[in-house]
């Protein structure tokens, strides 16, 4: 189940009361759960999040298994699970081809013959007032429950006799996939997992996944990385253009100013030194350059071009008085 919490307090003990359960035998062990903190913003993905691409489900579970063994190795992933699980079990019925085709019976008038008996068919249609009632044509409830059922099953053939279900099918109980899931015209798996960000962070482990497994030997195959990296992508190439935009906006306006390409190449020039000083701050306090930091790593660039401003300006000044640059 989802659970929702407000605080990050009670997100925490909710994750650790579930472990020690499972531990002390509570819960079973091979039990998938999920907790999810609710925060404020847009939704985001998974910290991990992948997407196989390819034609066949074998190959891909063999592709997905990779990325699995490698996401156990990394310390603070959690919760790995694929979206490639199997269905509840069913009957499938296959069809006699010879014998089908002796008694002039197709694919589609055996379908149809179980769908009638088992799910039924409206037959008529009553009146009662100004409501219309319709006249299901079923095998009664008791039937229905039972397998056995199916040797009452006759199939109408194209001269209008009836041929028992049991000589132009055989039936098997098997277990299928319950969901596929297609993406440009192929078969789509979904790979996620979550990430303890005291232990390392999705932009980590989504480099490492990058770095170390290897597809190439299934060249009609491919791997798409979404989720949190997904997002903080386009967040950041957002941000990108944002702040080149800002810049050239910025260039012009000191130009006409300065009347001076070499005064305001000094100003601009200024914003990598704060850019230089905040990576050094995120590496002694060991924290990720993440969206929020290069947020604010924008905001301080205004600071920085407006302190630069005022100290050149100043400058200026003073040598239109007569002292020397020295």
């Amino acid at each position: 189940g989802n659970f929702l919490f407000g605080g990050f307090y009670h997100f925490q003990k909710i994750r650790e009361f579930i472990e020690e359960s499972k531990q002390m035998g509570n819960i079973p062990k091979d039990m998938i759960y999920d907790v999810n903190a609710k925060v404020k913003g847009p939704p985001v993905g998974k910290p991990v999040s992948l997407e196989i691409r390819g034609a066949d489900y074998k190959i891909i579970q063999e592709i997905a298994n990779l990325y699995k063994e490698e996401l156990e190795k990394i310390d603070g992933v959690s919760d790995i699970r694929t979206d490639l699980e199997l269905g509840k079990e069913e009957y499938r019925f296959h069809v006699r081809d010879e014998i089908a085709s002796k008694a002039e019976i197709s694919a589609r008038d055996i379908a149809r013959s179980i769908r009638t008996a088992f799910n039924g068919e409206v037959a008529s249609t009553i009146s009662k007032g100004e409501d219309k009632i319709n006249i299901l044509v079923r095998f009664p409830e008791s039937e229905r429950q039972s397998m056995k059922s199916i040797s009452l099953v006759k199939v109408e053939n194209r001269n209008r006799r009836l041929i028992p279900l049991e000589q132009v099918t055989y039936s098997a109980k098997e277990r299928d996939y319950s969901m596929i899931n297609r993406q440009d015209l192929q078969r789509v798996v979904r790979l996620e997992a979550s990430v303890d960000t005291n232990k390392t962070t999705s932009l980590f482990v989504n480099r490492k996944l990058q770095t170390t497994v290897s597809i190439s030997k299934y060249p009609d195959y491919s791997v798409i990385f979404g989720g949190e990296q997904e997002d903080a992508g386009k967040s950041f190439k957002d941000l990108g253009i944002s702040m080149l935009f800002a810049v050239a906006v910025i260039f012009g306006i000191f130009i006409l100013y300065f009347n001076s390409i070499g005064t305001t190449t000094v100003i601009i020039g200024s914003i990598p030194f704060g850019i230089v000083g905040v990576l050094f701050a995120l590496m002694i306090h060991g924290m990720p350059l993440s969206f929020m930091s290069t947020l604010a790593i924008v905001a301080l660039s205004g600071s920085i071009v407006a302190n630069t401003l005022m100290l050149i300006t100043f400058i200026e000044e003073l040598r239109q008085k007569g002292m020397s640059i020295e």
